[in-house]
């Protein structure tokens, strides 16, 4: 088949790639590629298979590994069979490699846009069009006829070249922001921008023309901020941490901590075998703040010390100290921290973005291995944890759910800062406040980034400055549901150390809630759909087998009913959180649980276990029909017995009657025979039945009668 031809089978697989429907375009091509026999056209397909897959997984996902791998199989399928093909379809095919080139670059250039790197983002913007730039040299060797698929891969190659150019302009201004140069590159960018949209609204690539766009504006954003507020803010003394917080039965976790504190050689060792280090492994404690919200024993935790990582960022190696940390209330943390001299507000957000789920990807090298996200060290260390004491019979169930039990926060300790056209000035809270830039300090983690630092056009609602409930109004404490700003500029280290065990321990006890409410969606998932059948099977189930399912029902119910006490044991130990012997500690807490949304996670299990209680209570029901069923159905046996026996009874009663008769009949008549009375023959058995009849008749007439008056 002539490669121009090809368009006849791929055209309604690339309008639906048009559409931006990336899912069903792969689906279609790989059942076209099922039925398709034509050498050419099957290597085709393939690659663009894999094609659609890597844009579907980089759409649907942060997962850009996979994305990738998926790009680099269709590079590999084209070059590893381009031999095989005319130099047309040869041609042909490379579009399609560049095509897969620029895909797998602008999966690269997100990532970079999403950790505010804009150097980053020109070197890859620039890769990108020269790529693009390479599959339309192969374009200019082929025929372009209208309709055609090399219409559709010049298109393509054409908006992606544009794109790429427009975001290297955009993002050389960016870089450039807060320098003698920034006026004279933002002109020459706005030009460039302004002539890219143009050529990518002429081949009608929304995409593309949206983002772009998006890009220009936040640049005149930028642009207007900077020419009325030159100075910007810097952090000086900056200590950084991160946490994973994880779940584990609390006999378990209170096993773990007596059997590590006794003798810990097996466990270090059993966990060089997963490739993990320990360091050390000592026992530290809460401050006394915590005494009566957890208990003296649940203010104790083990330190279990590991080896540190190294993370780059943007070319400078960083080092995160990193440890597991065990408290006797059933929860554990793995803790990062790391110091970092000076950070601009946009430098912090991204740092404490590195332990959230959508994250850019960074090099992370610990342990002799290499990462790219913080969260996929953190699920290694709890799976080898559970692994090791699983070996060592201890029976190890650990929960971990990082997109949901992830928190990060900054203590600054060195004082806000202004820098810009004069020296750096410490700046009390008040002045700091009023920079345009503070308000990154306030507002959360976004999963969705319009433009480098576009969290500078939004506004933090209903966010609140925590720091006066137990401190002054020049400090600053600002926590959200996953982040948290620290500066107490004016309180002793002690102080301080008690506002982070403060928001670690709030954190902690957010991962409780978070567990159980996942628990109890496992179990009303299968508990409640097991008794909705039971209910409505059970009317027309046979009881022997309606019995069997009451029994395996009930068997699953000592689980539920020890997570049901278990949940409402640790809902009191939050709300014991307001029981502090210090007041003002305690409205503190209460005031961080709330910024965290515990309350509202409570309410929200409190509502789940009402729900299983329902479904309890119904079970119960069913529980109570099945016995009433079976004592119905053995009453009814018993009375069928009874029955019988009577009937019996009533047989041997006028059998001995008729007996009876017979013999008073045989009496009677011997006694005429003795008198000489002569009678027929026939008269003595005739008497005879009669007499039995006449007796037959009474007794079931008494009988009747005793039953109609019994009853």
């Amino acid at each position: 088949m002539p490669f121009r031809e090809f368009l006849d089978i791929l055209h309604p697989i690339l309008e639906i790639y048009d559409d931006c429907d990336y899912e069903s375009a792969a689906i279609l091509a790989r059942k076209e590629l099922g039925l398709t026999r034509e050498r050419s056209l099957r290597i085709l397909l393939q690659a663009f298979v894999y094609y659609f897959e890597g844009h579907s997984r980089w759409e649907s996902s942060y997962d850009y590994g996979m994305a990738r791998g998926l790009l680099r199989k269709a590079i590999d399928v084209i070059q590893e069979s381009i031999e095989f093909c005319s130099e047309t379809e040869k041609h042909g095919l490379m579009c399609l490699n560049s095509l897969s080139g620029v895909l797998e670059a602008a999966i690269n250039l997100e990532n970079a846009l999403i950790s505010v790197d804009p150097h980053k983002m020109v070197e890859i913007a620039d890769n990108l069009s020269a790529i693009a730039n390479e599959g339309l040299e192969y374009i200019s060797k082929m025929e372009v006829a209208e309709g055609s698929l090399v219409e559709w891969f010049q298109t393509q190659l054409s908006a992606w070249q544009l794109y790429g150019n427009g975001v290297a302009a955009y993002s050389k201004a960016m870089s450039a922001v807060r320098t003698t140069e920034f006026e004279r590159i933002f002109q020459e960018s706005e030009i460039k921008i302004k002539k890219c949209l143009e050529g990518i609204l002429e081949a009608e690539d929304e995409d593309s023309y949206s983002e772009l766009a998006s890009y220009l504006e936040f640049l005149k954003y930028h642009r207007e901020i900077i020419s009325k507020h030159p100075d910007y803010l810097i952090l000086k003394g900056n200590r950084l941490t991160w946490l994973y917080s994880f779940y584990g039965e609390p006999e378990y976790l209170n096993s773990i901590y007596d059997s590590l504190t006794e003798d810990n050689d097996e466990f270090v060792d059993q966990m060089k075998t997963h490739g993990i280090s320990i360091q050390t492994i000592d026992e530290d404690s809460l401050s006394d703040l915590f005494e009566t919200v957890l208990g003296v024993d649940k203010m104790k935790d083990l330190v279990i010390t590991l080896n540190p990582l190294i993370i780059d960022f943007r070319g400078i190696d960083v080092e995160l100290q990193m440890s597991v940390r065990i408290y006797r209330y059933g929860v554990a943390t793995i803790h990062l921290e790391t110091d970092v001299d000076e950070l601009t507000v946009s430098d912090l957000r991204v740092y404490l973005s590195l332990s959230g789920p959508h994250c850019a990807e960074f090099d992370i090298q610990w342990e002799g291995r290499f990462y790219t996200r913080l969260s996929t060290i953190a699920e290694e260390i709890v799976t080898s944890i559970s692994k090791v004491f699983s070996n060592l019979d201890m029976g190890l169930s650990l929960r971990f759910v990082p997109h949901l039990n992830w928190y990060s926060y900054v203590l600054i300790q060195r004082g806000v800062w202004s820098r810009g056209n004069h020296e750096d000035s410490l700046l009390p809270l008040e002045r700091a406040v009023r920079f345009p830039d503070y308000k990154g300090l306030l507002l959360g983690q976004m999963e969705a980034r319009a433009a480098l630092d576009d969290w500078i056009m939004r506004d933090p609602m209903g966010i609140r400055n925590l720091a006066p409930i137990r401190s002054h109004t020049t400090d600053l404490l600002i926590t959200t549901e996953n982040h948290g700003i620290l500066f107490f500029p004016d309180d002793p280290r002690w102080i301080v150390l008690q506002y982070q065990e403060t928001i670690e321990t709030s954190v902690r006890l957010r991962c409780l809630i978070s567990t159980f409410i996942e628990i109890a969606g496992e179990i009303l998932d299968t508990f409640i759909e097991g008794t909705s059948d039971l209910a409505r099977d059970l009317e027309t189930m046979e009881l022997e087998l309606a019995e069997k399912r009451i029994s395996e029902t009930r068997g699953q119910l000592l689980p539920v009913i020890h997570f049901d006490t278990s949940a409402h044991m640790n809902i009191e130990l939050i709300r014991g959180t307001l029981t502090s012997n210090y007041r003002d500690h305690a409205e503190l807490m209460k005031n961080i649980m709330d910024d965290l949304n515990v309350d509202r996670m409570v309410n929200y299990l409190e509502r789940r276990l009402g729900i299983l209680s329902h479904h309890q209570t119904l079970f119960s029901d069913i529980a109570s029909g099945v016995v009433e069923r079976r004592t119905r159905e053995r009453e009814r046996r018993e009375a069928e017995m009874e029955n019988r026996r009577t009937k019996s009874m009533e047989f041997v009663e006028i059998f001995i009657s008729i007996l009876a008769i017979g013999e008073v009949i045989s009496i009677l008549f011997d006694a005429l025979r003795n008198l000489e009375i002569q009678f027929s023959a026939a008269i003595e058995p005739i008497t005879y039945f009669v007499a039995m009849a006449i007796v037959f008749l009474f007794i079931m007439y008494v009988r009747r009668t005793s039953r109609v008056v019994y009853e």
